[in-house]
Order: structure tokens, then sequence, then C-alpha cells
């Protein structure tokens, strides 16, 4: 489809990228995502020490997925839960 926006594709694509790799699920119906500016920086780490966990009101808070000392990093999981545990 023509949107008369003209735009360099390796651009575009990258911005793509970025976007697919730094977004959150919010919703699951319908599913929604959303890029967030500082959870965008975090670490990923397949075996994470954090994960984000929404409450009733639509909050995100970082909860610790284990006991955590002083300078551990914190990192999360780029990928869903039920992706983590796939074997």
């Amino acid at each position: 489809a023509e949107f008369g926006i003209a735009a360099d594709p390796t651009i575009v694509k990258s911005l793509l990228c970025v976007w697919m790799l730094n977004c959150f699920e919010y919703s699951e119906a319908p599913r929604r995502y959303a890029v967030y500016f500082l959870p965008s920086f975090m670490s990923h780490s397949c075996l994470p020490s954090a994960v984000w966990a929404l409450d009733d009101s639509g909050r995100y808070s970082l909860r610790a997925r284990r006991d955590l000392e002083v300078g551990d990093e914190i990192a999360i999981s780029y990928l869903s839960e039920d992706m983590l545990l796939s074997p």
C-alpha cells in the first residue's frame, strides 16, 4: 500500500526491528504492545533476575525473581514466559 511517505526501506526495517525487540506485551485480549523508554535499555537474560508485573490498575512494576545481592545485574527476558519455558 502506498501511504505517500518517502522513507528508506533499510531504515524502516531497522526501526521495526528495534521496536520488536524493545516492546512489551501489555494486553492479551486483544493482544497489544508498547515501547517504554527506560525498560528498553535493560539487559536481557534467558535466566532473568527480574520480571515486569502488571497490576490490576494497569501499572507495571519490576519484581525480583530471586534474592539479589548488592552489585547483582538486574536483567529481564526479552522473551515471553511461554517462550522461556518451552523445551
